[in-house]
């Protein structure tokens, strides 16, 4: 097989697991790109903590891993825009048979999408043999927008699965789920932002989003702060299942050790 033929063969898959136009990779690349020059901005000009670079190497190793997870993404066909292209294609899930508009359909699978996130998050904290993979994301000594990407990468395979079958499930538009992607990666990115808000700001913004400060408290050292806060989007789900830890008075050591099974 000639390297033409090759390529076409490349490009017929492609389009099959993505039967949409360039429109699809352009509205993420964009999103991406805006989120994190913005956010990345507002780091610059009002960081929360000053002096505290980490161990050497770390931004290599954050974004490192989250190129090896991107990729690992856009190769299987559990991605949720493959499964979504599957889902239209075969009419499965809720929205392809109960038609609704996108103002009712978005606001719902970001709801579920959340909650089903939290579940996750907790899982990972509370198995001891998935600890370990989580971790990895944890032991980032200190914590910026480059954090956002530290996922181990076995950890990150396992958590497409879930998501691949809500997508199943649900069958959103392509549109709606890219929309959906893009405010949960701009939402992660900013909670892991090294940015100072102010108090008042803070207290608004926690009645209903994960700020930085929230999930400051959930890469403390300390085991009772880190084992709290596992919103990924909202925070009230830590509210209502009584997760939510406020932060302390004292100053946060950021950055997790090995640490013990509960007793």
């Amino acid at each position: 097989m000639n390297m033409m033929a090759l390529n076409q063969h490349a490009i017929e898959i492609v389009n099959v697991v993505f039967p949409y136009d360039q429109s699809v990779a352009l509205f993420g690349l964009v999103t991406f790109l805006l989120s994190f020059i913005v956010l990345a901005g507002l780091e610059l000009m009002y960081p929360a903590r000053r002096g505290v670079p980490g161990r050497q190497g770390r931004i290599s190793v954050n974004f490192g891993l989250g190129i090896l997870n991107l990729m690992t993404s856009a190769l299987l066909p559990i991605s949720t825009l493959a499964v979504a292209s599957l889902a239209v294609a075969q009419q499965w899930g809720l929205f392809q048979h109960w038609v609704v508009g996108w103002y009712i359909s978005l606001p719902l699978l970001l709801l579920v999408r959340s909650l089903m996130d939290y579940a996750i998050h907790w899982v990972f904290h509370n198995a001891a043999w998935l600890w370990p993979l989580h971790a990895v994301h944890h032991r980032d000594d200190a914590i910026d927008l480059s954090t956002s990407f530290r996922t181990h990468p076995l950890s990150h395979l396992i958590v497409l699965f879930p998501n691949a079958l809500l997508i199943l499930v649900l069958g959103p538009d392509i549109w709606v789920l890219l929309t959906l992607e893009a405010f949960v990666f701009t939402a992660v990115l900013f909670q892991h932002a090294n940015l100072r808000l102010r108090d008042s700001a803070n207290e608004r913004l926690e009645r209903w989003l994960v700020t930085p400060r929230m999930h400051l408290v959930h890469h403390a050292r300390d085991r009772y702060l880190h084992d709290s806060n596992y919103g990924e989007v909202f925070s009230f789900w830590d509210r209502y299942f009584g997760t939510y830890r406020a932060p302390p008075s004292s100053q946060i050591t950021i950055g997790v050790e090995v640490r013990k099974p509960r007793d």
